[in-house]
């Protein structure tokens, strides 16, 4: 299996996706002189980055141009430092017609012939995947749950028609508790024993009941949903595959393909098929979704069927998508609508969306960054932290070569981004963790002085207007730091000390929750100002695949250290995280809640009373005072604190020092300088660091986006010797540098406004 998945992460990447293929990599115990190879290897793909090894991937649009063009346009990319392309058609006039499919075999054809492979782009008439081109059969468009039910009393007998059909589901009977005006879920029944050739015959017990027939219907309020797929069903995916990316590899020679790339899909249905199957609680799960159940199982069912929903969208869906494309020797790239609060669920390009679970099922999560939507030092909350969102989903899961892509500069206003912006945004991308730049786009169609009006910028037009040196100039930055800022295995990983968990399915079941408090961007930007970069984390990765580790007092997952765990202010949460959570503080670990305690059990299985029980164990209260000085502490060293503000900067303040009494290191911190606001020496917003090792070897991206050049001294956690590495001119300088410990040393940097340096540590 292993070897399966080593060779698709090459065969996707091989020309632009790819993990490093030949280059020498430092093993544990290594000799001196075989790591200074795997050094000098690095530096020499870091001066001469090969073409396989970049992974700036344009998209090209498509118009029925003549093929002349189209080749013309392909060594443009080439030459314009990009390892791929991703095939836009949505301006062709003949999509899935002989004219595109001779238009698409063109361009594989010539990238062949440049040592480059494409991605197609799933869609040909409108910007958002799986509506194929207005195409999709009724059968297949989104499904919602609908019920109708009527009243009995018993004993008696009850029979009637209508229990069956295509869209039919199940029939449940439940007792009616008047005094509580709802449900009693512990009587819940399946009546699907009683029903015989859709006649239903049932022998009521006593008291008062409702027979609840549940089916499914297509029957939609908004008009732009009535033409996309329904991706919680798997004959309705089936049919995609099979009818839009199934022709794309019959009209192309094997290895020409790199995978497909989806943009912003629509889903709003509230069902999927067989998906009363996914889960032992589907009774009260449907019962739920449409009457009132009794006491704690009302919200217990609410969280089950989003996250029930949310799961079969993503593993049927993405997963299957994703599985066919492994098949066929490819990877699924792409990214959702995220562009309102906690990614806009709900609404345009969402759907019962947990972004970090839904992601989990391609190759490369992404982002996009479009319609001048945000540009430098223009703090937008929900933008702000996205990129770090969408990079937590390739390190937490540890996808192929922890790639997170985004596709940027769609539909700006060429006008007003400068190149400095183009810089700065991407620079900006990188240094949380999105590493795989998405340019939009090159564009065959007008010219300089007539360019084509939809969606700029481009370019290329004639290959003497100024973009092109300087888009040139971009890309070549852009590429080497995503070769110096990727990759997943013993000897390439990120380092991060906290870890935050993500709020998850909590939204759809809390009816206190308020988007700018209970999402976790402002205690986000407050870690990024203290120093300590941060992963998020789902419930589900937390409880199931992390390990911890007393000895060193830390949560591990894959190469990942925490040494710090952030709760959020969720009011539900799985039994098994919060426990979990206790079981690290009880073997010595940090644990920080924040604003409340979770109160309410998230699942069936364990009551409210048991969370709450956890919570006291942790804090002591389920509304705890603020406080800096542990709440809770053990022998092991575990220690508790909490935090009640909202505001930015008092939970900047607060983890301050929070963090300096549990003697938890940043692995970089500026301690003198220029580039700091207070005694305290904080990040200003728009300055960071990743953190990550290369072949075994520190490498530390600092950036300064803010607006004033900064002279800094920076306290860095690493072992070598430290070499400043820039990835526009290439220079490669030694650091004056001071060693305080055996793996921390402390180096003076000087860094224009706008700009960012790799440190590379020598061994």
């Amino acid at each position: 299996m292993k070897r399966i998945v080593i060779l698709l992460a090459m065969l996707a990447a091989g020309r632009g996706l790819a993990q490093e293929a030949g280059t020498a990599k430092p093993q544990s115990g290594m000799t001196p002189a075989a790591r200074q190879l795997a050094y000098e290897a690095l530096k020499a793909d870091f001066l001469a980055l090969p073409p396989a090894k970049r992974l700036t991937t344009p998209l090209l649009w498509l118009h029925g141009e003549d093929h002349k063009i189209l080749r013309d346009h392909v060594d443009r990319i080439k030459d314009g430092g990009n390892g791929s392309l991703v095939i836009e058609p949505r301006p062709h006039p003949d999509w899935l017609g002989p004219k595109f499919w001779a238009d698409f075999s063109a361009i594989l054809d010539h990238a062949q012939t440049q040592g480059m492979g494409a991605y197609i782009y799933d869609e040909g008439k409108e910007w958002q995947s799986f509506n194929a081109g207005g195409k999709v059969p009724p059968q297949h468009k989104f499904k919602y749950l609908r019920s109708a039910a009527i009243d009995v009393s018993g004993p008696a007998t009850y029979n009637g028609p209508d229990h069956g059909g295509p869209t039919y589901i199940k029939t449940i009977a439940g007792k009616y508790d008047d005094t509580k005006d709802s449900l009693d879920a512990a009587s819940l029944i399946d009546l699907g024993q009683f029903i015989t050739h859709g006649t239903l015959s049932w022998n009521v017990p006593a008291g008062k009941w409702k027979i609840m027939k549940f089916s499914y219907d297509f029957e939609q309020d908004d008009p732009a949903f009535t033409k996309q797929l329904d991706l919680a069903s798997q004959d309705a995916i089936d049919w995609f595959l099979d009818n839009v990316i199934k022709p794309h590899y019959e009209h192309a020679k094997p290895g020409q393909i790199l995978g497909s790339f989806y943009d912003e899909p629509f889903f709003a249905g509230t069902w999927g098929k067989g998906m009363e199957n996914d889960s032992p609680h589907w009774k009260e799960m449907m019962v739920g979704r449409c009457y009132p159940l009794g006491g704690e199982a009302a919200h217990k069912a609410a969280y089950e069927f989003w996250s029930v929903l949310g799961e079969r969208m993503a593993r049927v869906g993405y997963g299957t998508y994703r599985d066919y494309l492994h098949s066929k020797g490819g990877i699924l790239i792409g990214h959702d609508n995220e562009h309102g609060p906690g990614c806009a669920p709900l609404g345009f390009g969402g759907g019962p969306i947990n972004l970090m679970e839904k992601q989990k099922y391609q190759d490369m999560p992404g982002m996009d960054i479009v319609c001048d939507q945000f540009y430098p030092r223009e703090e937008k909350y929900w933008m702000y932290q996205l990129p770090k969102l969408i990079s937590s989903v390739a390190i937490t899961n540890n996808l192929p070569g922890h790639y997170a892509m985004c596709e940027i500069f769609g539909a700006y206003n060429p006008g007003r981004l400068t190149w400095s912006d183009r810089k700065w945004m991407g620079d900006w991308c990188q240094v949380r963790g999105v590493n795989v730049m998405i340019p939009h786009a090159f564009n065959p169609k007008g010219s300089v002085q007539d360019p084509d009006p939809d969606c700029p910028p481009f370019y290329y037009y004639t290959g003497d207007e100024a973009n092109w040196p300087k888009y040139k100039a971009w890309c070549e930055r852009q590429n080497r730091l995503s070769y110096m800022l990727s990759g997943n295995d013993n000897d390439n990983f990120s380092i991060a000390p906290v870890a935050m968990l993500w709020p998850g399915y909590s939204k759809y079941v809390d009816g206190t929750w308020v988007d700018s408090n209970c999402y976790p961007y402002s205690f986000q930007t407050a870690l990024d100002r203290a120093y300590y970069d941060h992963q998020l984390l789902t419930c589900d990765r937390f409880e199931k695949t992390a390990s911890l580790n007393p000895a060193a007092k830390q949560i591990e997952l894959y190469k990942s250290k925490y040494k710090v765990l952030v709760i959020p202010p969720v009011q539900h949460i799985p039994y098994a995280t919060l426990a979990k959570a206790r079981q690290f503080f009880d073997a010595g670990g940090i644990v920080i809640g924040w604003q409340r305690p979770p109160s309410r059990s998230a699942q069936f299985g364990n009551s409210d009373s048991e969370i709450q029980d956890l919570s006291i164990a942790l804090w002591g209260s389920l509304t705890p005072a603020a406080s800096v000085r542990p709440i809770r502490g053990n022998s092991n060293g575990g220690k508790t604190y909490f935090i009640t503000a909202t505001d930015e900067q008092t939970i900047l303040e607060n983890l301050r020092r929070i963090l300096r009494n549990a003697g938890v290191e940043s692995d970089f911190k500026v301690v003198n300088g220029t580039w700091a606001n207070s005694a305290e020496y904080e990040f200003d917003k728009w300055t960071g660091y990743n953190h990550r090792k290369r072949y075994g070897m520190d490498v530390f991206m600092v950036w300064n986006g803010s607006a004033t050049a900064a002279a800094i001294t920076a306290r860095l956690q690493a072992d070598g010797e430290p070499e400043l590495w820039n990835p526009t001119t290439l220079a490669v300088t030694p650091l004056e540098f001071v060693r305080i410990a055996p793996n921390q040393v402390e180096v003076k940097l000087s860094l224009p406004a706008e700009e960012s340096c790799l440190i590379v540590f020598k061994p």
